[in-house]
């Protein structure tokens, strides 16, 4: 039997109403992580574009097949050197194959209708530790496309004591947001959404998830949606929107844990009662027309 449940929860007015500013103070990760097969894209985006840099016209192959990475950076640099909102359009009806793709400058990155970038599973591809790596202010992410991360290919087997599959020695993530240092490894656990800010071990210096705004995400997953600071370091001033996700099993993990490791400050392994949305050390967090289903 389903539920559905529909929330609206409000405790103060967000301050920025960007469809995704990454006006991010983040010395600690904010990563999506690949455990997500494939992730719809954050929001449809409003503001008219200054210029439009169409990833085709810079050579990308766009068959899923051939590394389109360096067309894409190019249309990304070209369109950063521009500024103003200019826009990269990652044209509809097609796959791009990617490795490391750094976002950077007032740019909109644009995922059109059904554009898919997938992941390389080569990780010669990768200049850092994910295929779309933010690493500059002011960028807006749009569309109605997604990033397939390709989660199974990542995986080396299933632990059937455990009931989880064990990555492989190397796998990239979705997104890093940051504008300081990663923290990688982290494991995370089917999560739909992670934005966690957890010491590695307590002498560890943390820095702060803060001013954020995720809009349009539809999806299923086997785990909660998950906003988690800690006691030295919370998260504020978070809006989700339109947000909607199915919890759901299709492999035999028994779920109700969080994977918090490598840290030693807190809990290596977790125990929680499934929720839908699961906010814990945050203040300041909004969740508009957001919605949960078990199935």
């Amino acid at each position: 039997m389903q539920q559905k449940t529909k929330m609206n929860f409000y405790k103060k007015k967000i301050l920025r109403r960007e469809v995704l500013q990454v006006g991010l103070t983040l010395n600690a990760v904010m990563a999506l992580s690949a455990a997500i097969p494939a992730l719809g894209a954050i929001n449809q985006g409003v503001r008219k574009p200054v210029a439009e840099f169409d990833v085709l016209k810079y050579g990308a192959a766009s068959n899923g097949k051939t590394l389109d990475t360096k067309a894409i950076q190019e249309a990304v640099d070209a369109a950063a050197a521009l500024g103003k909102q200019s826009r990269v359009i990652v044209c509809t009806g097609h796959k791009y194959l990617i490795g490391t793709i750094e976002l950077n400058g007032s740019i909109e990155f644009h995922l059109e209708g059904n554009a898919e970038l997938l992941e390389s599973t080569n990780p010669d591809d990768y200049t850092a530790q994910a295929a779309v790596f933010v690493s500059k202010n002011a960028l807006t992410i749009s569309g109605t496309g997604s990033v397939n991360g390709r989660a199974l290919e990542f995986m080396s087997h299933y632990d059937q004591p455990n009931e989880w599959r064990i990555p492989k020695d190397w796998r990239p993530k979705l997104f890093i947001l940051t504008s300081g240092k990663n923290s990688d490894p982290w494991w995370g656990l089917r999560e739909a959404i992670s934005l966690t800010a957890i010491l590695r071990n307590p002498e560890t210096k943390v820095g702060a998830i803060r001013d954020v705004v995720i809009w349009n995400i539809r999806g299923k997953a086997e785990n909660s949606v998950r906003i988690n600071g800690c006691k030295e370091s919370w998260i504020s001033n978070l809006q989700l929107e339109n947000v909607a996700v199915m919890l759901t099993f299709w492999t035999a993990c028994a779920g109700n844990l969080f994977d918090n490791r490598p840290t030693t400050a807190y809990s290596g392994i977790e125990q929680h009662g499934n929720p839908g949305y699961y906010i814990r050390f945050a203040d300041l967090v909004r969740l508009k027309d957001c919605s949960v289903e078990w199935g």
